[in-house]
């Protein structure tokens, strides 16, 4: 009888397949605005690279869409990593560069189109940080753009488009 059991649960939960939540995600985008903003007055490359997807994330929340979607058709993932991994990292260095050492107020993190709708997630592009320096307003392009999923928030990539 216990073998059984064991069967029937075993067969029962086998189809069931529990993605992992994003890790390092933030409640809100302006939480996700707030730590971006932090980690660069910070100049902490450390913090930024983990409120951005990591690979394990990639691979297993957005790669299938993107295959499935045949945007990344024949090409290994391996591959595609890589280069969203270099491009992203490339842009991070730029921005901390640029703004790095700055404590800017945030005021607002608007996007400038309309959310991607993924299965089990959305894309939200062209992020714009409006932040004050001194009093005084300013509109930075800080990332590229950032996932939401299931109430959380991350960097999908430093890369601006």
């Amino acid at each position: 009888m216990k073998v059984l059991v064991v069967l029937v649960l075993t067969a029962a939960l086998g189809g069931c397949v529990v993605e992992p939540p994003l890790t390092n995600a933030q409640p809100s985008r302006h939480a996700l605005a707030g730590a971006v903003l932090d980690a660069i007055a910070r100049r902490d490359a450390a913090s930024l690279r983990a409120l951005a997807l990591n690979e394990e994330e990639f691979r297993v929340h957005v790669w299938p869409g993107l295959q499935a979607a045949g945007r990344e058709r024949d090409l290994p993932f391996a591959d595609v990593w890589a280069d969203r991994r270099q491009k992203s990292e490339a842009a991070l260095q730029a921005v901390l560069a640029k703004h790095g050492g700055r404590r800017y107020e945030f005021i607002e993190l608007r996007f400038g189109g309309q959310p991607q709708r993924h299965p089990g997630y959305q894309i939200h592009p062209d992020p714009v940080f409006v932040v004050g320096q001194n009093g005084v307003p300013a509109e930075l392009r800080l990332t590229g753009t950032v996932i939401e999923m299931k109430g959380s928030w991350k960097v999908f990539s430093y890369a601006v488009n």
